[in-house]
C-alpha cells in the first residue's frame, strides 16, 4: 500500500468512529549478491583473456549491469509496509 492509500485509508476511517492513537510505519528489506556469480564469471573470464578486446568486453560487461542496476533499481527493491 502507498503512502497516499495508508492516508486515505486513514482518513475514510475516523468518520466511522475508529479512534487513532499512533501512526508509525517502518520499512523492511533484504538484500542478496545475486549479481556476484555473474561478476565472478566475467572477472576470470577477463583475467584469462587473450586480446585486449577480450578484456575490455569483459569489463564492460560488469560495467553496462552495474549500471543499469542503479539506473533500474527501483525495480529491484522490494519495500513492505508495517502497519
Amino acid at each position: 500500500m502507498h503512502l497516499y492509500e495508508f492516508v486515505l485509508v486513514l482518513t475514510s476511517s475516523v468518520p466511522l468512529g475508529v479512534q487513532i492513537d499512533r501512526v508509525g510505519l517502518a520499512i523492511s528489506f533484504t538484500q542478496r549478491a545475486w549479481l556476484a556469480p555473474y561478476i565472478a564469471f566475467n572477472t576470470t573470464k577477463r583475467q584469462a583473456a587473450a586480446s585486449p578486446f577480450e578484456r575490455s568486453f569483459y569489463k564492460q560487461l560488469n560495467n553496462r549491469y552495474f549500471k543499469m542496476c542503479l539506473y533500474l533499481q527501483r525495480l529491484f527493491v522490494r519495500t513492505t509496509n508495517v502497519i
